[in-house]
């Protein structure tokens, strides 16, 4: 029938911390797990990130988790609910908030940061300190393509 549960996986992501372009970019994980639940088109992915060593210094570009399980929809139709903890990546901007989102057709997520009354940007290399721990963790929806 119409309300026939017919497409349902969980399963397994490995979550990779990276700028657009990674130049000499060096990280070494202690903890590095996502988990997924899909059903439907609907996409639930918890994400799991701690860094011994995240060095950086030609890298640049936005930051971004690659690896998602599945590519989003485009950005007309994307919406994405989150929440995030994070530690070590620095607030340059002086951003008063920071956010992960889901790219636009694609298999990953970037971060953007925003002032009260500002409008966001991405973050990118510059934004994130080089030499220092790095702690990530998250939990996101958002709508597969296919």
């Amino acid at each position: 029938g119409a309300n026939t549960l017919d497409d349902y996986e969980e399963g397994t992501w490995t979550p990779v911390l990276t700028f657009v372009t990674a130049g000499d970019l060096s990280v070494v994980y202690s903890t590095q797990v996502g988990r997924y639940v899909k059903t439907g088109k609907t996409v639930f992915v918890t994400c799991n990130i701690v860094t011994t060593t995240f060095t950086h210094t030609t890298a640049s570009g936005v930051m971004q988790v690659t690896g998602l399980p599945f590519t989003s929809v485009t950005a007309t139709g994307n919406t994405s609910a989150n929440g995030m903890y994070f530690q070590g990546i620095n607030t340059v901007g002086g951003y008063e908030q920071l956010a992960i989102r889901i790219a636009s057709n694609a298999a990953l997520v970037d971060f953007v940061g925003s002032n009260f009354g500002g409008s966001s940007v991405q973050l990118v290399s510059t934004d994130t300190n080089s030499g220092t721990q790095v702690t990530l963790r998250s939990a996101l929806m958002y709508e597969a393509s296919a």
